[in-house]
């Protein structure tokens, strides 16, 4: 099985743990990072959480799936976690079962997060450290500045039409000052950063003319 990387808004969505133990736990401060729409069901708890999420503190059970959007399975129990997966999938609920990909509907990755960009790593299960060691390596390749970088040019690309009246064009001078920004550690001052815009603009209507 090679798995798809689909990417989803899981903002809305309504979330539910089952299951308090280490596997809950690292899936839970994982989801924490996209939302905090979530809801824990469990019996005992090995770790706390924010105040913001609610815990139940029952064995699950079908009132427990309704509103429920996605399931994220994690009893430690097998026996549990079958009866929590067919209680969820009658009800039409997506669900992710720790440690069996083949109850699942989709897997959940390791993840590399830094703002806005995500990274997703799998194995499909057959190799978790293999995933857990490309995420790590990942997260010392990402820059600090990466964030802010990915915000300058998300706020700076709604004024590049003034510059460059070309889409494809603006992109590929957004892709420029990306490097540019990347290589000078996002270090730069506004009038210096829009001057190198200016000048990669006339660069490129230079090129468009004798592209003509």
């Amino acid at each position: 099985m090679v798995l798809f990387p689909f990417f989803e808004d899981i903002e809305d969505k309504r979330i539910a743990i089952v299951g308090g133990g280490y596997a809950a736990k690292e899936k839970f401060f994982k989801l924490y990072r996209f939302t905090h729409n979530i809801t824990i069901i469990a019996q005992d708890m090995v770790f706390a959480v924010p105040k913001d999420v609610e815990v139940k503190s029952k064995i699950f059970a079908a009132p427990d799936a309704e509103g429920i959007d996605i399931a994220i399975i994690a009893t430690d129990n097998d026996t549990s976690d079958r009866f929590a997966q067919q209680l969820c999938k009658n009800k039409g609920i997506r669900v992710h079962v720790v440690g069996h990909l083949e109850m699942s509907d989709f897997d959940f990755p390791e993840l590399c997060k830094k703002g806005d960009l995500v990274v997703g790593i799998t194995s499909a299960e057959k190799a978790p450290a293999a995933s857990a060691y490309v995420r790590g390596e990942i997260d010392k390749m990402i820059p600090d500045c990466m964030e802010a970088i990915i915000k300058r040019l998300a706020d700076a690309s709604g004024n590049l039409d003034k510059y460059v009246e070309d889409e494809k064009q603006r992109s590929n001078v957004l892709g420029m000052m990306f490097d540019y920004l990347l290589e000078k550690n996002n270090e730069v001052p506004e009038e210096e950063f829009w001057a190198e815009v200016k000048r990669r603009a006339a660069g490129m209507k230079i090129n468009s003319i004798w592209d003509k």
